[in-house]
């Protein structure tokens, strides 16, 4: 049997003493960096997963803001024309305003786009609802009652004829015969139909360019497929409305060019009012196409 006098007991126990000093922290340290390691994986990962929650939250909003979309096309009826039908009617309707616009304020050698307000004003209220009151407060500045006058007794002429004879027949400045069936009776104005049409959609593209967690490759992903709902018509007739002081925020919140929502309007078919190319440019501030 081996017995140690206390002096050995004690130095043993310095040893013992310093050795664990000595590795104590050589082992804690990993140990910290591991448990801290632990700690930020948990952690990043639980921001993953309120991440990946709030990506999902924010397309069931939008899912259901575009099915609220394809309900309010659907829903849109002029007479015994509904859906989408409706757009491509509007337009002819609106494009007979324009040109009859431009007759009626020859003489006076208004701006395209100041043609276009005016004759976008009229579709979309229509003859009725006090339009000369509304156009003549607006443009106070400028002498044209008389030409909004004439304009506005000529439509209703042709409404009236319409009413009666399901069609208009004149002879244009060219002396032309000219003849427009409608199928609706027209220049009633559009406000029903396209006030709520046009401020979904609004709110919809607005939903996506203010969405904070996605950043703008991928906002312009759900940019192109909420557009890719919409027809040539209603590209077009959005157009319209955009360049007017009723839509002008499409045109400076950037819809129209940085997230290039008309990327396929069919601009070649607009040779009337203001062209697309000339008012919006080719590119934007990316230096990106801005129409196909």
């Amino acid at each position: 049997m081996v017995f140690y006098s206390n002096d050995k007991l004690e130095s043993i126990g310095i040893i013992g003493d310093t050795v664990g000093g000595i590795l104590s922290p050589i082992f804690a340290v990993p140990a910290t960096i591991l448990t801290f390691l632990a700690f930020w994986v948990q952690f990043k990962a639980n921001q993953e997963v309120q991440y990946q929650f709030k990506i999902q939250q924010f397309e069931s909003q939008l899912y259901e803001m575009i099915r609220l979309y394809r309900n309010n096309v659907e829903e849109i009826s002029i007479g015994k024309i509904s859906g989408r039908k409706c757009f491509a009617r509007m337009l002819d309707e609106f494009k007979f305003i324009y040109y009859e616009t431009e007759y009626y304020f020859r003489d006076k050698e208004l701006e395209e786009i100041l043609l276009n307000e005016i004759s976008y004003y009229i579709f979309y209220f229509g003859v009725g609802n006090n339009i000369k009151e509304i156009l003549y407060a607006k443009y106070q500045n400028i002498n044209i009652n008389d030409n909004i006058d004439n304009l506005i007794t000529r439509l209703e002429k042709y409404k009236g004829e319409h009413i009666m004879e399901n069609k208009i027949i004149f002879y244009d400045d060219r002396n032309i015969l000219r003849e427009y069936n409608f199928h609706y009776i027209p220049f009633k104005g559009h406000i029903s139909r396209l006030g709520h049409y046009f401020r979904h959609l609004f709110q919809t593209v607005s939903y996506i360019v203010d969405c904070e967690i996605i950043d703008e490759k991928t906002k312009y992903k759900y940019i192109k497929l909420l557009r890719a709902q919409l027809s040539n018509y209603e590209l077009i007739l959005l157009y319209f409305n955009g360049i007017t002081d009723m839509g002008i925020d499409w045109v400076e919140r950037g819809y129209f060019t940085d997230y290039k929502f008309l990327k396929n309007l069919p601009y070649q078919l607009i040779n009337y009012s203001v062209n697309p190319l000339e008012y919006l440019g080719e590119l934007n501030n990316n230096g990106e196409k801005i129409f196909d």
